[in-house]
């Protein structure tokens, strides 16, 4: 619910919002959706995860609202596929993998004014996320794949107690 109150402050020609998924909640967030008459708002049922790809592609920007998330794999999947990525700060992932601003940003778990200022800023410098997609997917790749974690991992196995 925070996202589609987020959502709702950000001019409607400007962005759309897809929402992937089939939980508990998708029953209610298109209640609150119709109620706030986000009419640029899409619900798309649950996918596989071989058909997350397809997603990604209509996507400039990937949002993570939990208000509780060990991790947050999402999010290398979408920096993967290039998308420049909101994180609440409520995600484990959020202060490594969007600590540079070429990957995204996050906002305070509980505020929907953050978030969507979060999300205004993306809106507002599309252009240019847009432009470092590829650079994005890069780095994420490079710095945040599978190689990094493997030699960290190894790292600290070796380093004496």
């Amino acid at each position: 619910d925070l996202l589609l109150d987020a959502f709702s402050k950000i001019d409607p020609a400007t962005a759309g919002l897809i929402i992937a998924g089939s939980g508990s909640d998708l029953s209610s967030l298109q209640d609150q959706a119709k109620k706030l008459a986000l009419n640029n708002v899409w619900f798309e049922s649950f996918r596989q995860y071989d058909e997350m790809p397809d997603l990604y592609a209509l996507a400039d920007a990937l949002v993570l609202p939990s208000d509780r998330e060990v991790w947050g794999l999402v999010v290398n999947e979408g920096l993967a596929g290039g998308l420049y990525s909101i994180v609440s700060d409520a995600a484990g992932c959020s202060g490594e993998l969007v600590s540079n601003p070429l990957m995204g940003q996050s906002f305070h778990t509980s505020s929907a004014d953050d978030l969507s200022e979060a999300m205004r800023d993306a809106v507002s410098n599309g252009e240019s996320i847009a432009r470092s997609r590829e650079k994005r997917a890069e780095t994420a790749v490079v710095d945040y794949g599978l190689h990094h974690y493997v030699s960290s991992f190894e790292d600290a196995v070796k380093r004496p107690l």
